[in-house]
């Protein structure tokens, strides 16, 4: 990891680590590659679906706005509805292609906020439908 340097790695975390013979960085790098919100979507009860409950629960205690949740209900009514519908292979595929179309919304509205605060106060909101 690149900016590893970054982090503070807590003395738990270097004792587990020497413990058992990992490297900080393969420790991180085991987390981010199961942090997966479409095969969470998916598959709920997926065993390696910890990674995503976790980020998930950062999500929920970091959001600080119950905006958010309001705003992207869409996107996860449309999940929900991918999931409940037809197949489960069919689903993860459905399920990526949502999160692409929300991940691209969000980006869109930072960027939309970004210019409004810059100036822009008769634009409006990007709707995510």
């Amino acid at each position: 990891m690149k900016n590893l340097e970054q982090i503070t790695v807590p003395k738990p975390v270097s004792q587990v680590c020497d413990i058992f013979g990992l490297t900080v960085e393969k420790l991180v790098q085991q987390f981010l590659d199961h942090v997966d919100l479409g095969l969470y979507f998916s598959n709920p009860f997926d065993p390696d679906r910890w990674a995503n409950i976790f980020t998930i629960e950062c999500v929920l205690q970091n959001l600080g706005d119950e905006k958010y949740l309001k705003r992207y209900a869409t996107f996860v009514d449309r999940i929900t509805e991918a999931v409940l519908s037809g197949a489960r292979k069919d689903a993860l595929e459905k399920v990526y292609k949502i999160v692409d179309e929300w991940h691209k919304a969000v980006l869109e509205n930072r960027i939309h906020e970004i210019m409004k605060d810059d100036g822009d106060e008769n634009s409006e909101l990007i709707q995510e439908e």
